[in-house]
């Protein structure tokens, strides 16, 4: 019998300008040109991660900090996450991360969770 997958969390489809700062653990897998802090879009948000496009190589499993700057429509703030899956999406190049936050305790996990509502779509 196959059991279809749900996701936790609802996904909310976004398009804002976010930070992603390799932690000082992962830092020697990873030789970004401009330093430890990478920009990124993030493309869609839940309260148990986070999808982020970036144009630099990130391995799957590195820790990270995901900072959301004031003035968008997520709650500003810091959450560390973990890569779990990468993907080449154009030859740019560009990588689609997706982030799993590791403490759903943080104040910016806890403000997204609160903020999960009305236009949440569902992701199977």
């Amino acid at each position: 019998m196959h059991t279809a997958h749900r996701r936790q969390y609802e996904r909310r489809t976004i398009d804002i300008s976010v930070q992603v700062e390799i932690c000082e653990s992962d830092r020697t897998q990873v030789a970004p040109l401009g330093g430890a802090a990478v920009p990124g879009r993030m493309t869609n948000v839940s309260g148990g991660g986070a999808q982020v496009v970036v144009s630099t190589f990130l391995p799957r499993s590195a820790l990270v900090d995901l900072e959301i700057p004031s003035g968008s429509s997520v709650p500003a703030g810091r959450a560390q996450a973990r890569v779990m899956s990468i993907r080449m999406i154009d030859r740019e190049p560009h990588y689609a991360l997706g982030l799993r936050f590791e403490q759903n305790d943080c104040e910016l996990v806890r403000a997204i969770q609160a903020a999960e509502g009305g236009d949440a779509e569902a992701d199977a």
